[in-house]
């Protein structure tokens, strides 16, 4: 079957010459994907999900995983990943598409973690404005 290839396929993904390869067939499969089996492509890939949010290819795929968390435990499952690197995902150009996701997608209080963590981040965002300025 098509998603056990897929799961066999899936730790390809962290290499940035095959991201552009798999970004749309992760992206078609998300769509038919049950909430356990893309419960388990998020486990599968939680390691490398970051990396991916800082790939142009990966980056969209991610979106579309983000698009698909409609259940409680798939929104948290992913806000534990992204929780601890959200500052670096608004700073880098192709992370804060998957941080504007996030925002869009989860709804309060799932997207409450992008706020505390701005917030937390508030003065180092402060410092680095105005280095550039």
């Amino acid at each position: 079957c098509a998603f056990d290839d897929l799961l066999t396929s899936i730790p390809l993904l962290h290499r940035a010459d095959e991201q552009s390869f798999w970004k749309l067939p992760v992206q078609k499969l998300t769509e038919k994907m049950t909430p356990g089996q893309l419960s388990d492509i998020i486990e599968l890939i939680k390691l490398n999900l970051i990396q991916l949010c800082f790939n142009p290819h990966g980056t969209r795929s991610v979106q579309k995983i983000i698009e698909r968390c409609v259940t409680p435990e798939l929104r948290q499952q992913m806000i534990d990943i992204l929780k601890p690197h959200v500052k670096q995902l608004v700073e880098d150009i192709n992370g804060n598409h998957v941080i504007q996701k996030s925002l869009t997608t989860f709804v309060a209080p799932y997207n409450n973690f992008i706020f505390d963590e701005m917030i937390k981040n508030a003065e180092k965002y402060h410092v680095i404005s105005m280095d550039v300025a």
